[in-house]
């Protein structure tokens, strides 16, 4: 009986759900796909002699539901987030994601950070299930990628991270000016923080109920 280890080069955590063989006549009868449930489609090669190849990840993607997608105000980049506790950078045009990153929860809601906080449109901030608020930023990897591993061309980066509820952030939303970020949670609470380069608490509100969504009158009707 043979054994092939699948994600243990790379660090992946792995759980295998389905396998089926490839039907592609270019490739060799013993080379079969595998569906990770983990958010990834591997190549394996089953054929284990001394020639096998490296199981290979082709494509990889979110385990379980995306809870928010944002759009870059200046470029064709979208970051999603979701509840497998990853966010991920994706260049739209080119179908294809640039980077990720996990964290220790399940991402609940994203909004990108206004253009008079980060002129170079680069930042993110992102809700978590255990309260927690992480404001992320996102840096172009120089050199040559074919080396890397994990074939990211971008890195996302942590700033900063705050705890400002108990429960599940449930909504975010920055006012006209991008002086102030307020953030809503399950737990009946609406916290204030100053927005500089860092997140300066101002301090919170309490609410009848669960917060769904957060919007900022406007300056002028």
């Amino acid at each position: 009986m043979n054994e092939l280890q699948v994600g243990a080069e790379t660090g992946d955590e792995v759980q295998l759900y389905t396998i089926v063989k490839s039907v592609d006549e270019e490739n060799e009868p013993t080379i079969w796909y595998a569906q990770d449930a983990n958010g990834g489609i591997w190549k394996l090669d089953l054929s284990f002699s001394h020639t096998s190849q490296a199981p290979e990840k082709l494509f990889t993607f979110h385990a379980g539901q995306i809870s928010g997608c944002v759009t870059s105000p200046l470029t064709h980049l979208a970051v999603s987030a979701g509840l497998d506790k990853t966010v991920r950078v994706f260049d739209y045009v080119q179908m294809k994601q640039l980077a990720e990153a996990k964290f220790s929860a399940g991402a609940t809601t994203i909004q990108w950070v206004p253009l008079t906080v980060d002129s170079k449109g680069s930042s993110v901030a992102v809700g978590y299930e255990d309260g927690v608020v992480r404001a992320l930023n996102m840096t172009k990897l120089e050199g040559d990628h074919s080396r890397r591993t994990d074939k990211q061309e971008a890195e996302i980066v942590l700033k900063q991270a705050f705890k400002p509820h108990n429960g599940r952030v449930t909504a975010m939303a920055f006012d006209g000016k991008g002086e102030i970020l307020a953030t809503g949670s399950a737990d009946g609470t609406v916290f204030f923080l100053f927005v500089s380069d860092v997140y300066d608490p101002i301090g919170f509100i309490k609410v009848p109920g669960a917060v769904r969504q957060l919007v900022w009158t406007p300056e002028k009707f």
